[in-house]
């Protein structure tokens, strides 16, 4: 019935065709509903979109685009210039105070400097053995494979990133 509908039948089958809804009284019904439902798409052509509908879309993404990027640029600024102004002025205004304390009590300062000096005992400890670890590290014969898996796997994740995020992605605009 569908190949009728769609003109592919032969005069033969068409004749058979013909000849069975004479006499089957449940396909009848079938083909009144197939032609309905065939008569609903032969209604009036679809309208076509405007000719400037692909220039106007892209014009709107485009505005869009730039928006976004000022807008991140603009986020950026402000954090940036928020991150900088805590790390200045905040300290500034919470040493101020102590600051004059310690500046006014000379045992105050030596004992300050006394922290300051075992701080840097410390520190220097620690530099020594983080020196004598990654002396050790770089030493040991599985040094060469290790860099060449971390330089694998930094490669296929940048091909990743790639790939997913589109070429051109990880350039500067």
């Amino acid at each position: 019935m569908s190949a009728r509908l769609d003109s592919q039948l032969t005069g033969e089958e068409e004749s058979a065709l013909e000849q069975h809804l004479a006499g089957c009284a449940r396909c009848r019904t079938e083909w009144a509903w197939l032609q309905h439902a065939d008569a609903l798409f032969a209604g009036p052509p679809l309208a076509t979109p405007s000719p400037l509908l692909a220039q106007n879309v892209m014009a709107r993404v485009q505005r869009h685009a730039t928006r976004m990027t000022m807008l991140r640029g603009g986020m950026i600024l402000f954090l940036g210039i928020v991150i900088i102004l805590g790390m200045v002025i905040i300290p500034m205004v919470a040493l101020s105070g102590p600051m004059d304390t310690v500046a006014s009590s000379p045992a105050t300062v030596s004992a300050l400097v006394g922290v300051i000096v075992r701080i840097a005992g410390i520190l220097a400890t620690l530099a020594q053995a983080a020196y004598l670890v990654l002396r050790a590290v770089v030493a040991s014969p599985g040094i060469a494979a290790l860099v060449v898996y971390a330089l694998a796997a930094a490669a296929l994740v940048l091909w990743w990133v790639r790939i997913v995020a589109g070429p051109g992605s990880l350039t500067m605009r």
